[in-house]
């Protein structure tokens, strides 16, 4: 009926999306050369869940059949993509994309990413004598880190789809192949005499 369609519809609309949802439909608006979105699209499969990638250019260029340096290329672009500080490898890239993206990266905070180990140590003397300045100004700096998000894409839908079981099994015998219906997976039929 009417109200079944419009139910369904409205549920449809309504789906959060996952990240790699997202940044699909970011892809097709910024990527028009096929080979830059194969490799786009490799990428983006390598996305973990927090947004962060866990293959490296090389790895999806040789994936992709393309050279490394069109391959990084590609990553730089993606990296310009919301939310800020996807596609990084490592928690310093996420932190300076998304400084980038706010036009904050400044020396003295690169210098702080550059030592996240001692600010995750605590050796705040340390740090304020790589940057040269007072603590109040590292203090600013630390608020500055904390404000930014570890883990851009958690902000996303986690769709996990659900594996079904085939329709068909195919296996090989000696003499060729032999396609079976799995019948598991037909409804079951009863006659009541």
């Amino acid at each position: 009926s009417g109200e079944d369609y419009d139910f369904i519809a409205s549920s449809v609309e309504n789906a959060p999306i996952s990240l790699q949802e997202h940044v699909y439909r970011q892809i097709d608006l910024n990527f028009s050369d096929s080979q830059e979105r194969l490799i786009a699209h490799a990428f983006t499969e390598a996305l973990e869940a927090s947004g962060w990638l866990n293959s490296d250019s090389s790895s999806i260029a040789t994936q992709c059949g393309t050279s490394i340096d069109l391959t990084n290329k590609v990553l730089v672009a993606l990296q310009s993509f919301e939310p800020s500080g996807i596609f990084a490898r490592n928690l310093k890239e996420c932190l300076k994309i998304q400084a980038k993206d706010q036009n904050i990266l400044t020396k003295e905070l690169e210098i702080l990413l550059d030592n996240l180990d001692l600010l995750a140590k605590g050796q705040l003397d340390s740090l304020q004598r790589k940057l040269k300045r007072d603590k109040d100004f590292l203090f600013e700096q630390i608020k500055v880190i904390r404000s930014f998000n570890p883990k851009p894409g958690e902000i996303y839908h986690q769709n996990f789809q659900q594996i079904n079981a085939p329709d068909l099994i195919v296996r090989q015998k000696r003499d060729g192949w032999l396609v079976d219906l799995n019948r598991s997976n037909l409804p079951s039929v009863h006659v009541n005499t």
